[in-house]
Protein backbone atom coordinates (compact mmCIF):
# COMPACT_ATOMS: atom_id res chain seq x y z
CA UNK A 1 0.00 0.00 0.00
CA UNK A 2 2.75 2.57 0.83
CA UNK A 3 4.45 1.35 -2.24
CA UNK A 4 1.80 2.24 -4.35
CA UNK A 5 1.32 5.40 -2.37
CA UNK A 6 4.36 6.39 -3.37
CA UNK A 7 4.13 5.56 -7.12
CA UNK A 8 1.02 7.94 -7.38
CA UNK A 9 2.67 10.98 -5.65
CA UNK A 10 5.73 10.38 -8.21
CA UNK A 11 3.07 10.58 -10.98
CA UNK A 12 1.37 13.39 -9.68
CA UNK A 13 4.15 15.36 -9.34
CA UNK A 14 6.26 13.91 -12.55
CA UNK A 15 3.71 13.57 -15.28
CA UNK A 16 2.24 16.96 -15.31
CA UNK A 17 5.67 18.41 -15.50
CA UNK A 18 7.33 15.96 -18.20
CA UNK A 19 4.04 17.47 -20.11
CA UNK A 20 5.94 20.49 -21.06
CA UNK A 21 8.83 18.65 -22.95
CA UNK A 22 6.14 18.36 -25.68
CA UNK A 23 6.90 22.14 -26.30
CA UNK A 24 10.65 21.54 -26.32
CA UNK A 25 10.10 19.17 -29.43
CA UNK A 26 7.58 21.53 -31.04
CA UNK A 27 8.59 24.68 -31.65
CA UNK A 28 11.94 24.09 -32.90
CA UNK A 29 10.50 21.92 -35.57
CA UNK A 30 8.07 24.72 -36.24
CA UNK A 31 10.89 27.35 -36.15
CA UNK A 32 13.61 26.36 -36.82
CA UNK A 33 13.29 22.91 -38.56
CA UNK A 34 11.32 22.50 -42.25
CA UNK A 35 9.94 18.92 -42.36
CA UNK A 36 13.12 17.08 -44.38
CA UNK A 37 15.63 18.76 -41.22
CA UNK A 38 16.56 22.16 -43.50
CA UNK A 39 16.82 25.43 -41.92
CA UNK A 40 13.39 26.77 -42.74
CA UNK A 41 13.78 29.50 -45.91
CA UNK A 42 12.80 32.85 -44.11
CA UNK A 43 13.30 36.41 -45.78
CA UNK A 44 14.01 38.41 -42.82
CA UNK A 45 17.54 38.45 -42.25
CA UNK A 46 19.68 41.25 -40.45
CA UNK A 47 23.59 41.90 -40.95
CA UNK A 48 25.74 43.28 -38.42
CA UNK A 49 29.72 43.84 -37.63
CA UNK A 50 31.15 41.95 -34.99
CA UNK A 51 33.44 44.04 -32.69
CA UNK A 52 37.23 44.26 -33.24
CA UNK A 53 37.18 41.74 -36.21
CA UNK A 54 35.04 43.70 -38.72
CA UNK A 55 33.31 40.75 -39.66
CA UNK A 56 30.11 40.95 -41.38
CA UNK A 57 27.49 38.09 -40.69
CA UNK A 58 24.07 37.76 -41.57
CA UNK A 59 21.53 36.04 -38.99
CA UNK A 60 18.03 35.13 -40.31
CA UNK A 61 14.64 34.85 -37.71
CA UNK A 62 15.76 31.37 -37.21
CA UNK A 63 19.56 32.17 -36.25
CA UNK A 64 18.22 34.00 -33.43
CA UNK A 65 15.72 31.22 -32.29
CA UNK A 66 18.93 28.64 -32.14
CA UNK A 67 21.14 31.68 -30.19
CA UNK A 68 18.29 32.11 -27.41
CA UNK A 69 17.80 28.14 -27.06
CA UNK A 70 21.24 27.86 -26.61
CA UNK A 71 21.95 30.37 -24.30
CA UNK A 72 18.43 29.81 -22.54
CA UNK A 73 19.77 26.55 -21.20
CA UNK A 74 23.09 28.20 -20.03
CA UNK A 75 21.38 30.28 -17.82
CA UNK A 76 18.57 27.76 -16.36
CA UNK A 77 21.43 26.28 -13.82
CA UNK A 78 21.36 29.42 -12.55
CA UNK A 79 16.54 29.80 -12.37
CA UNK A 80 16.92 26.22 -10.91
CA UNK A 81 19.23 27.38 -7.67
CA UNK A 82 17.93 30.68 -7.35
CA UNK A 83 14.25 30.02 -7.34
CA UNK A 84 13.75 26.57 -7.76
CA UNK A 85 12.36 23.89 -10.07
CA UNK A 86 8.57 24.31 -10.24
CA UNK A 87 9.11 28.21 -10.31
CA UNK A 88 11.34 28.14 -13.05
CA UNK A 89 9.76 25.95 -15.23
CA UNK A 90 6.55 28.41 -14.37
CA UNK A 91 8.61 31.48 -15.04
CA UNK A 92 10.23 30.37 -18.54
CA UNK A 93 6.09 29.21 -19.63
CA UNK A 94 5.12 32.44 -19.14
CA UNK A 95 7.65 33.77 -21.39
CA UNK A 96 7.23 31.53 -24.21
CA UNK A 97 3.58 32.36 -23.98
CA UNK A 98 4.27 36.23 -23.95
CA UNK A 99 6.46 35.73 -26.86
CA UNK A 100 4.26 33.67 -29.01
CA UNK A 101 1.58 36.33 -28.24
CA UNK A 102 4.03 38.50 -29.67
CA UNK A 103 4.81 36.44 -32.64
CA UNK A 104 1.52 36.50 -34.15
CA UNK A 105 0.64 40.12 -33.69
CA UNK A 106 0.73 41.41 -37.17
CA UNK A 107 2.90 44.40 -38.12
CA UNK A 108 5.84 43.62 -36.27
CA UNK A 109 9.07 45.45 -37.02
CA UNK A 110 12.00 43.05 -37.92
CA UNK A 111 13.56 44.28 -34.99
CA UNK A 112 10.91 42.89 -33.06
CA UNK A 113 10.49 40.07 -34.64
CA UNK A 114 14.48 38.66 -34.25
CA UNK A 115 14.31 39.89 -30.55
CA UNK A 116 10.99 37.90 -30.01
CA UNK A 117 12.72 34.80 -31.60
CA UNK A 118 15.38 34.88 -29.35
CA UNK A 119 13.44 35.40 -26.07
CA UNK A 120 11.41 32.27 -27.66
CA UNK A 121 14.36 30.07 -27.65
CA UNK A 122 15.56 31.02 -24.18
CA UNK A 123 12.23 29.94 -22.67
CA UNK A 124 12.54 26.08 -24.92
CA UNK A 125 16.19 26.04 -23.95
CA UNK A 126 15.74 26.38 -20.24
CA UNK A 127 12.72 24.06 -20.12
CA UNK A 128 15.27 21.89 -21.95
CA UNK A 129 17.59 21.73 -19.31
CA UNK A 130 15.26 22.16 -16.36
CA UNK A 131 12.53 19.91 -16.80
CA UNK A 132 14.68 16.04 -16.95
CA UNK A 133 15.87 18.10 -13.63
CA UNK A 134 13.09 17.62 -12.01
CA UNK A 135 11.71 14.42 -13.16
CA UNK A 136 15.23 13.17 -11.91
CA UNK A 137 14.76 14.31 -8.81
CA UNK A 138 11.17 13.86 -7.95
CA UNK A 139 10.66 10.46 -9.21
CA UNK A 140 10.67 7.29 -7.12
CA UNK A 141 13.80 5.38 -8.01
CA UNK A 142 12.14 1.77 -9.28
CA UNK A 143 10.52 4.42 -11.71
CA UNK A 144 12.91 7.05 -12.69
CA UNK A 145 14.20 5.17 -16.03
CA UNK A 146 10.79 5.04 -16.99
CA UNK A 147 9.75 8.47 -16.46
CA UNK A 148 13.05 10.03 -17.64
CA UNK A 149 11.94 7.77 -20.78
CA UNK A 150 8.60 9.90 -21.36
CA UNK A 151 10.77 13.01 -22.08
CA UNK A 152 12.15 12.02 -25.33
CA UNK A 153 8.24 10.80 -26.37
CA UNK A 154 6.80 13.45 -25.19
CA UNK A 155 9.78 15.51 -27.63
CA UNK A 156 8.78 13.38 -30.81
CA UNK A 157 5.50 13.90 -29.78
CA UNK A 158 5.64 17.60 -30.34
CA UNK A 159 8.08 17.65 -33.27
CA UNK A 160 5.47 15.89 -34.99
CA UNK A 161 3.12 18.35 -34.54
CA UNK A 162 5.31 21.15 -35.43
CA UNK A 163 6.16 20.04 -38.59
CA UNK A 164 2.48 18.68 -39.58
CA UNK A 165 1.03 22.58 -38.62
CA UNK A 166 4.19 24.32 -38.80
CA UNK A 167 4.60 23.13 -42.68
CA UNK A 168 1.16 23.67 -43.31
CA UNK A 169 1.16 27.56 -42.10
CA UNK A 170 4.29 27.44 -43.79
CA UNK A 171 3.09 26.74 -47.00
CA UNK A 172 -0.53 27.73 -47.09
CA UNK A 173 -1.58 29.17 -43.56
CA UNK A 174 -4.24 28.17 -41.45
CA UNK A 175 -5.67 30.88 -39.78
CA UNK A 176 -8.69 31.30 -37.74
CA UNK A 177 -11.57 33.53 -38.16
CA UNK A 178 -13.72 32.47 -35.28
CA UNK A 179 -12.91 35.55 -33.31
CA UNK A 180 -13.12 37.98 -36.10
CA UNK A 181 -10.68 39.76 -37.52
CA UNK A 182 -7.84 39.91 -34.85
CA UNK A 183 -7.78 36.06 -35.42
CA UNK A 184 -7.20 36.20 -38.86
CA UNK A 185 -3.62 36.75 -37.83
CA UNK A 186 -3.57 34.03 -35.44
CA UNK A 187 -2.01 30.69 -36.24
CA UNK A 188 -3.67 27.48 -35.20
CA UNK A 189 -0.27 26.35 -34.47
CA UNK A 190 0.98 29.65 -32.01
CA UNK A 191 -2.29 28.63 -30.26
CA UNK A 192 -1.85 25.56 -29.38
CA UNK A 193 1.63 25.93 -28.22
CA UNK A 194 0.48 29.15 -26.19
CA UNK A 195 -2.40 26.96 -24.22
CA UNK A 196 0.54 24.34 -23.54
CA UNK A 197 2.42 26.51 -22.41
CA UNK A 198 -0.20 28.17 -20.38
CA UNK A 199 -1.75 24.95 -18.42
CA UNK A 200 2.02 23.73 -18.02
CA UNK A 201 2.97 26.82 -16.27
CA UNK A 202 -0.60 26.31 -14.20
CA UNK A 203 0.39 22.92 -13.26
CA UNK A 204 3.90 24.09 -12.24
CA UNK A 205 2.20 26.27 -9.66
CA UNK A 206 0.52 23.11 -7.95
CA UNK A 207 3.16 20.61 -8.04
CA UNK A 208 5.80 19.63 -5.07
CA UNK A 209 9.18 21.85 -5.20
CA UNK A 210 12.16 19.31 -4.97
CA UNK A 211 13.39 18.33 -1.40
CA UNK A 212 16.33 18.26 -3.22
CA UNK A 213 16.68 22.46 -4.26
CA UNK A 214 14.71 23.29 -0.46
CA UNK A 215 16.92 21.03 1.30
CA UNK A 216 20.12 23.17 -0.52
CA UNK A 217 19.84 26.01 1.51
CA UNK A 218 19.00 28.94 -0.38
CA UNK A 219 18.54 33.22 1.07
CA UNK A 220 14.96 32.53 1.72
CA UNK A 221 13.89 28.84 2.21
CA UNK A 222 14.08 26.76 5.03
CA UNK A 223 15.77 23.19 5.25
CA UNK A 224 12.66 22.78 7.23
CA UNK A 225 10.46 22.90 4.22
CA UNK A 226 12.55 19.97 2.19
CA UNK A 227 12.14 17.82 5.18
CA UNK A 228 8.69 18.00 5.34
CA UNK A 229 8.60 17.87 1.06
CA UNK A 230 10.49 14.77 1.51
CA UNK A 231 8.27 12.87 4.84
CA UNK A 232 4.89 13.99 2.13
CA UNK A 233 6.57 12.52 -1.10
CA UNK A 234 7.56 9.15 0.33
CA UNK A 235 5.83 8.99 3.56
CA UNK A 236 9.41 8.83 5.36
CA UNK A 237 10.84 10.56 7.71
CA UNK A 238 13.88 12.35 6.70
CA UNK A 239 15.55 14.12 9.73
CA UNK A 240 18.50 14.81 7.68
CA UNK A 241 20.52 12.10 8.28
CA UNK A 242 20.96 8.86 5.81
CA UNK A 243 17.36 7.25 5.40
CA UNK A 244 16.71 3.49 4.20
CA UNK A 245 16.59 4.41 0.60
CA UNK A 246 19.13 7.51 0.72
CA UNK A 247 23.22 7.47 0.55
CA UNK A 248 24.05 10.91 1.61
CA UNK A 249 22.67 13.58 4.83
CA UNK A 250 21.88 16.85 4.32
CA UNK A 251 25.05 18.49 4.97
CA UNK A 252 26.52 16.59 1.55
CA UNK A 253 23.68 18.03 -0.33
CA UNK A 254 23.87 21.93 0.94
CA UNK A 255 26.14 24.40 -0.28
CA UNK A 256 27.28 28.03 0.42
CA UNK A 257 24.78 29.42 -1.30
CA UNK A 258 25.21 31.25 -4.81
CA UNK A 259 23.55 31.11 -7.99
CA UNK A 260 25.53 32.77 -9.88
CA UNK A 261 28.97 30.04 -10.04
CA UNK A 262 28.78 26.62 -10.49
CA UNK A 263 31.03 25.33 -7.18
CA UNK A 264 32.91 22.15 -7.24
CA UNK A 265 31.88 21.64 -11.14
CA UNK A 266 35.41 22.33 -12.71
CA UNK A 267 37.47 21.41 -8.91
CA UNK A 268 36.04 17.72 -8.33
CA UNK A 269 37.54 15.05 -11.10
CA UNK A 270 34.25 13.26 -11.01
CA UNK A 271 32.24 15.96 -12.15
CA UNK A 272 34.85 17.03 -14.68
CA UNK A 273 34.85 13.92 -15.91
CA UNK A 274 30.88 13.86 -15.89
CA UNK A 275 30.57 17.08 -17.92
CA UNK A 276 33.29 15.96 -20.63
CA UNK A 277 31.03 12.97 -20.94
CA UNK A 278 28.19 14.43 -21.03
CA UNK A 279 29.09 17.04 -23.77
CA UNK A 280 30.60 14.67 -25.66
CA UNK A 281 27.56 12.56 -25.50
CA UNK A 282 25.75 15.40 -26.58
CA UNK A 283 27.82 16.04 -29.75
CA UNK A 284 27.66 12.41 -30.89
CA UNK A 285 24.13 11.62 -30.23
CA UNK A 286 23.80 14.43 -33.11
CA UNK A 287 26.90 13.31 -35.31
CA UNK A 288 24.91 10.40 -35.42
CA UNK A 289 21.74 11.39 -35.25
CA UNK A 290 18.75 11.18 -38.36
CA UNK A 291 19.49 15.07 -39.06
CA UNK A 292 22.81 14.43 -40.19
CA UNK A 293 22.60 10.53 -41.31
CA UNK A 294 19.07 10.90 -43.33
CA UNK A 295 20.11 13.20 -46.47
CA UNK A 296 23.15 10.63 -46.75
CA UNK A 297 21.36 7.46 -46.33
CA UNK A 298 18.67 8.62 -49.11
CA UNK A 299 21.22 8.91 -51.70
CA UNK A 300 21.27 5.57 -51.17
CA UNK A 301 18.08 4.98 -52.26
CA UNK A 302 18.19 7.09 -55.28
CA UNK A 303 21.06 4.68 -56.56
CA UNK A 304 18.25 2.19 -56.13
CA UNK A 305 15.38 3.96 -57.63
CA UNK A 306 13.50 3.31 -55.13
CA UNK A 307 10.10 5.92 -54.79
CA UNK A 308 10.49 6.14 -51.48
CA UNK A 309 12.41 9.93 -50.33
CA UNK A 310 13.36 10.49 -46.65
CA UNK A 311 13.09 14.49 -46.62
CA UNK A 312 9.56 14.69 -47.38
CA UNK A 313 6.71 15.78 -44.52
CA UNK A 314 5.21 12.13 -44.52
CA UNK A 315 8.71 10.44 -43.93
CA UNK A 316 9.52 13.41 -41.04
CA UNK A 317 6.69 12.27 -39.18
CA UNK A 318 6.75 8.33 -40.30
CA UNK A 319 10.52 8.87 -38.66
CA UNK A 320 8.96 10.58 -35.38
CA UNK A 321 6.22 7.77 -35.31
CA UNK A 322 9.01 5.49 -34.92
CA UNK A 323 11.19 7.14 -32.48
CA UNK A 324 7.71 7.77 -30.12
CA UNK A 325 6.98 3.70 -30.82
CA UNK A 326 10.84 2.80 -29.90
CA UNK A 327 11.24 4.92 -26.49
CA UNK A 328 8.38 3.50 -25.63
CA UNK A 329 9.70 -0.05 -26.04
CA UNK A 330 12.77 1.34 -24.67
CA UNK A 331 10.51 1.91 -21.14
CA UNK A 332 9.54 -1.60 -21.07
CA UNK A 333 12.81 -3.18 -21.01
CA UNK A 334 15.43 -0.80 -19.98
CA UNK A 335 14.81 -1.92 -16.07
CA UNK A 336 15.65 -5.46 -17.54
CA UNK A 337 18.52 -5.44 -19.26
CA UNK A 338 19.68 -1.98 -17.85
CA UNK A 339 21.17 1.06 -19.55
CA UNK A 340 24.66 0.02 -20.67
CA UNK A 341 23.36 -2.76 -22.25
CA UNK A 342 20.77 -1.14 -24.10
CA UNK A 343 23.63 1.55 -24.90
CA UNK A 344 25.68 -0.77 -26.22
CA UNK A 345 23.10 -2.83 -28.96
CA UNK A 346 21.74 0.56 -29.76
CA UNK A 347 25.20 1.18 -31.24
CA UNK A 348 26.12 -2.14 -32.68
CA UNK A 349 22.54 -2.48 -34.63
CA UNK A 350 23.44 1.09 -35.85
CA UNK A 351 27.07 0.07 -36.94
CA UNK A 352 25.92 -2.97 -38.68
CA UNK A 353 22.87 -1.52 -40.49
CA UNK A 354 25.66 1.58 -41.57
CA UNK A 355 28.00 -1.47 -42.53
CA UNK A 356 25.22 -2.92 -44.39
CA UNK A 357 24.70 0.04 -46.65
CA UNK A 358 28.14 0.74 -47.34
CA UNK A 359 28.31 -2.90 -49.01
CA UNK A 360 25.34 -2.09 -50.81
CA UNK A 361 26.27 1.23 -51.71
CA UNK A 362 29.67 -0.71 -52.84
CA UNK A 363 27.81 -3.63 -54.94
CA UNK A 364 25.79 -0.60 -56.69
CA UNK A 365 28.84 1.34 -57.35
CA UNK A 366 30.61 -0.74 -59.12
CA UNK A 367 27.59 -2.11 -61.36
CA UNK A 368 27.12 -5.68 -59.54
CA UNK A 369 23.73 -6.85 -60.27
CA UNK A 370 21.30 -6.88 -57.58
CA UNK A 371 18.73 -9.39 -57.44
CA UNK A 372 15.34 -8.14 -57.74
CA UNK A 373 14.43 -9.89 -54.67
CA UNK A 374 16.81 -7.77 -52.48
CA UNK A 375 15.99 -4.23 -53.69
CA UNK A 376 13.87 -4.02 -49.94
CA UNK A 377 17.59 -4.31 -48.30
CA UNK A 378 18.68 -0.69 -48.09
CA UNK A 379 14.89 0.61 -47.41
CA UNK A 380 15.51 -2.43 -44.32
CA UNK A 381 18.79 -1.44 -43.24
CA UNK A 382 17.51 2.42 -42.81
CA UNK A 383 14.71 1.44 -40.85
CA UNK A 384 16.85 -0.90 -38.76
CA UNK A 385 19.49 2.20 -38.15
CA UNK A 386 16.70 4.62 -37.27
CA UNK A 387 14.91 2.38 -34.80
CA UNK A 388 18.41 1.63 -33.02
CA UNK A 389 19.21 5.27 -32.81
CA UNK A 390 15.95 5.78 -31.49
CA UNK A 391 15.42 2.97 -28.96
CA UNK A 392 19.00 3.62 -27.29
CA UNK A 393 21.31 6.25 -28.35
CA UNK A 394 18.88 9.03 -28.53
CA UNK A 395 16.62 8.68 -25.81
CA UNK A 396 19.36 7.80 -22.74
CA UNK A 397 21.06 10.95 -23.89
CA UNK A 398 18.79 12.47 -20.65
CA UNK A 399 18.45 9.55 -18.65
CA UNK A 400 22.42 9.68 -18.24
CA UNK A 401 23.57 13.22 -18.64
CA UNK A 402 20.56 13.94 -15.64
CA UNK A 403 22.43 11.94 -13.19
CA UNK A 404 25.90 11.27 -13.42
CA UNK A 405 26.59 15.25 -11.45
CA UNK A 406 26.72 15.16 -8.02
CA UNK A 407 23.66 16.41 -6.42
CA UNK A 408 25.18 20.25 -5.26
CA UNK A 409 26.45 20.49 -9.11
CA UNK A 410 23.60 18.90 -10.87
CA UNK A 411 21.36 22.16 -12.18
CA UNK A 412 24.46 23.59 -13.53
CA UNK A 413 26.10 20.12 -15.34
CA UNK A 414 22.74 19.83 -16.53
CA UNK A 415 22.48 23.19 -18.11
CA UNK A 416 25.62 23.21 -19.45
CA UNK A 417 25.29 19.33 -21.13
CA UNK A 418 21.92 20.59 -22.43
CA UNK A 419 23.64 23.50 -23.99
CA UNK A 420 25.87 21.55 -25.75
CA UNK A 421 22.99 19.18 -27.26
CA UNK A 422 21.69 22.71 -28.67
CA UNK A 423 25.05 23.66 -29.57
CA UNK A 424 25.16 20.75 -31.34
CA UNK A 425 21.74 20.77 -33.31
CA UNK A 426 23.00 24.24 -34.54
CA UNK A 427 26.29 23.03 -35.55
CA UNK A 428 25.02 19.92 -37.72
CA UNK A 429 22.54 22.82 -39.23
CA UNK A 430 24.99 24.70 -40.34
CA UNK A 431 27.83 22.47 -41.49
CA UNK A 432 25.62 19.49 -42.60
CA UNK A 433 25.37 21.37 -46.41
CA UNK A 434 29.29 21.46 -46.71
CA UNK A 435 29.61 17.97 -45.41
CA UNK A 436 27.13 16.72 -47.57
CA UNK A 437 28.56 18.21 -50.73
CA UNK A 438 32.29 17.30 -49.35
CA UNK A 439 32.00 13.80 -48.21
CA UNK A 440 31.65 10.53 -50.41
CA UNK A 441 28.53 8.71 -49.20
CA UNK A 442 30.46 5.62 -48.81
CA UNK A 443 33.08 7.33 -46.58
CA UNK A 444 30.44 8.72 -44.17
CA UNK A 445 28.79 6.03 -43.96
CA UNK A 446 32.00 3.66 -43.16
CA UNK A 447 32.80 6.59 -40.43
CA UNK A 448 29.39 5.66 -38.55
CA UNK A 449 30.18 2.32 -38.72
CA UNK A 450 33.70 3.14 -36.72
CA UNK A 451 32.21 5.46 -34.52
CA UNK A 452 29.77 2.51 -33.22
CA UNK A 453 32.45 0.10 -32.37
CA UNK A 454 34.30 2.74 -30.80
CA UNK A 455 30.89 4.31 -28.71
CA UNK A 456 30.39 0.58 -27.73
CA UNK A 457 33.66 0.49 -26.57
CA UNK A 458 33.45 3.86 -24.41
CA UNK A 459 30.24 2.52 -22.87
CA UNK A 460 31.41 -0.90 -21.61
CA UNK A 461 34.95 0.60 -20.10
CA UNK A 462 34.90 4.63 -19.67
CA UNK A 463 31.26 5.26 -18.90
CA UNK A 464 30.93 7.12 -15.71
CA UNK A 465 28.81 5.54 -13.43
CA UNK A 466 25.28 6.94 -12.15
CA UNK A 467 25.75 8.46 -9.39
CA UNK A 468 25.02 7.31 -5.86
CA UNK A 469 24.73 9.84 -3.79
CA UNK A 470 21.51 10.35 -4.37
CA UNK A 471 18.51 10.91 -2.14
CA UNK A 472 16.83 8.15 -4.44
CA UNK A 473 13.62 9.87 -3.97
Amino acid sequence: GNVLQEYLHTLCAVFPATMGAVTVGLLPAEMWLSPGGEKLPEKSTTTFTLPFTGIEVTLHLQDFFGLGVVYGALIAGVSLQLIGRRSSMALYDVLLTYTLAIHVWPGQASRLAMWNRMFMGIAVGALSAIIPIYVCEMSHHKLKNKLMLLLPVFVAVGASCGRAIGSAEYEAPLRSHVFGNVAQYVPLFACFCGCWATAHAFASCLIPESPHYLLGGTCWDDPDDGRVSYTMLRRERFDGGPTKRSSVSEQQIRLPWNPFCAPGILSDGKNRKALLTGIGYMFVNQVCGINISVPFMSRVLEMTGSCVRLQTLRSSLSIDVIQVIMAIIAMTIIDKVGRKLLLIFSVMLMSVSSGGLVVCFVLMKLKIDIPDSLDWLPLCLIGIYICAYSIGLSPMAWVVTSEIFSIQVRPYGMSITTAAHWMSVYFILYVRDGVFNAVKVDNFLISIYALGLLLALFFEFFTPKMHVGSLKI
